[in-house]
C-alpha cells in the first residue's frame, strides 16, 4: 500500500509541476507533457519496487469556461448536466482495448477473463501516452481525441466529477454501489466538501469492495444550497488508493472543492487482489500477442477453407454443366427418334397402294389393313 501512495503522490506532484513551467502553447499540449513527464519520474522511482503502479485521472478548467481532461488508467471523469450523468473518459482496460484495436470483437473481449485488467498506467514504463479524448457516443480514438484538442465548454450549473473505479463499480447483486440519479440528486442540490462526503458515503454504505475517491468541480449555481469556496487552482489535487496500487485524480480550476475518503475497512480484499493486478504489463503483452497470433490463425485458416469451397464448387459446377449436356443430347436424340417414326407412319397413311379390303368371316363390314396409324 506505500509503495502505491508513493507512486500516486509523485504522479501528482510531477504533473502539478510540470503544469507550472509549462510554456506550451495550449492546454492540451501542456497536460500530454505534464503525464509525460509523471511518468518518467513514477518510473525512476518504482523501478526499485517492482510491479508498483498508479492511474492518474485530470481535469482542468481554462478560465472557467472551458473543460479538458488528460487520463491514463480506469478511473472516470463525469460531466454532470441537465439531469444527466455522461462519461466523458475511456477506462484503459483489456475488453476496451483488445476490441479498439480490432485483436478481438465487442462480444469476445467483454467475456475474456481478462477483461477489466487495467492496460494501461503509470509505473511500468517510463513513457506513457495521455489520453485527452472525449468518448461521447463514441470509442473512436481519433475523434475523440479531435474533440479533447478543442476542449468541452462548461454551462452554469455543471459538475465535473472526477473518481475512482471503487465509486461506480456494480456490487455482488449486479447493480451500482451509487446511481446515476443519486449523483444528480446530490450534486444539483450541494455542493463541495458536503457533495463528495454524500457520494463517498453512498458507496460505503453499500460496502463497496474497493477504495473510494472522489473530486468534484463545480461551476456556479444559484440553486444549490451553498455557496462553493474558492481555492487556489494549483492545489485543488489529491492521492488516492486505486485498483493497481494507487490512483492520483487533480482538478484543476477557479472553483475547485475536493474530498477523498478511503475505504480502509475493504483493503484486504483489495491487496488479495493487487498481486495479480500490479502484473497487468506482461500479461496485457502476453494476452496482445497470443490473441494476433490466434487472429493471424484463424484468417490462414479461413482463406484455405475458402478455397477448398471454391474449388469443391468449381468441380460440381463442372460436373452439372457434364450431365446437363449429356441429358440435352439424350433428349435430342430422343426427339429425333419419335420424328422419324411418325414420319415413316405417315408415309405409309399417304399410300393408296398400301391399304386393300378383306373379308372376314363373310362379313361385308370392310376391314382396313393395315389398320391406320
Amino acid at each position: 500500500r506505500d509503495k502505491g501512495e508513493r507512486a500516486a503522490q509523485l504522479a501528482k506532484d510531477s504533473v502539478l509541476d510540470a503544469l507550472q513551467r509549462s510554456m506550451a502553447p495550449d492546454v492540451p499540449t501542456a497536460l500530454s507533457q505534464a503525464v509525460q513527464y509523471a511518468a518518467q519520474v513514477v518510473y525512476n522511482e518504482t523501478s526499485k519496487y517492482p510491479g508498483t503502479s498508479t492511474t492518474l485521472v485530470v481535469a482542468v478548467i481554462q478560465e472557467g469556461k472551458q473543460l479538458f481532461v488528460a487520463n491514463v488508467g480506469d478511473s472516470r471523469i463525469y460531466l454532470c448536466r441537465n439531469k444527466k450523468i455522461t462519461q466523458l473518459t475511456l477506462d484503459h482496460i483489456f475488453a476496451n482495448m483488445m476490441a479498439i484495436e480490432g485483436v478481438m470483437s465487442w462480444e469476445a473481449a467483454q467475456q475474456n477473463p481478462r477483461a477489466h485488467v487495467v492496460m494501461r498506467a503509470l509505473g511500468p514504463s517510463p513513457a506513457v501516452e495521455a489520453d485527452l479524448g472525449f468518448y461521447v457516443n463514441t470509442m473512436d480514438p481519433e475523434k475523440a481525441a479531435a474533440r479533447g484538442i478543442r476542449g468541452i465548454p462548461l454551462q452554469t450549473g455543471d459538475s465535473v466529477l472526477v473518481c475512482s473505479d471503487g465509486l461506480i463499480k456494480d456490487g455482488p447483486d449486479g447493480l451500482p454501489y451509487i446511481r446515476e440519479d443519486e449523483i444528480w440528486q446530490v450534486v444539483s442540490a450541494q455542493e463541495g466538501d458536503k457533495a463528495a462526503r454524500s457520494l463517498v458515503s453512498f458507496a460505503l454504505g453499500r460496502d463497496a469492495n474497493d477504495n473510494v475517491s472522489v473530486a468534484l468541480l463545480q461551476t456556479e449555481d444559484p440553486n444549490r444550497k451553498t455557496v462553493a469556496k474558492k481555492q487556489n487552482p494549483k492545489r485543488a489535487a489529491f492521492i488516492a488508493g486505486g485498483a493497481i496500487g494507487a490512483v492520483a485524480l487533480i482538478l484543476l480550476g477557479i472553483m475547485a472543492i475536493f474530498f477523498t475518503q478511503q475505504a480502509d475497512s475493504q483493503q484486504a480484499i483489495a491487496e488479495q487482489t493487487r498481486e495479480v493486478e500490479v502484473a497487468l504489463t506482461t500479461t496485457a503483452v502476453a494476452a496482445t500477442a497470443q490473441a494476433q497470433e490466434q487472429n493471424a490463425a484463424n484468417l490462414v485458416a479461413a482463406n484455405n477453407a475458402t478455397a477448398t469451397a471454391q474449388a469443391k464448387a468449381n468441380a460440381s459446377n463442372v460436373q452439372q454443366r457434364e450431365t446437363e449436356i449429356a441429358q440435352t443430347a439424350t433428349a435430342q436424340a430422343q426427339q429425333i427418334d419419335l420424328r422419324s417414326t411418325q414420319d415413316a407412319q405417315e408415309l405409309i397413311c399417304l399410300r393408296p397402294e398400301n391399304y386393300g379390303l378383306t373379308f372376314l368371316n363373310g362379313v361385308s363390314d370392310p376391314i382396313l389393313q393395315p389398320a391406320p396409324p
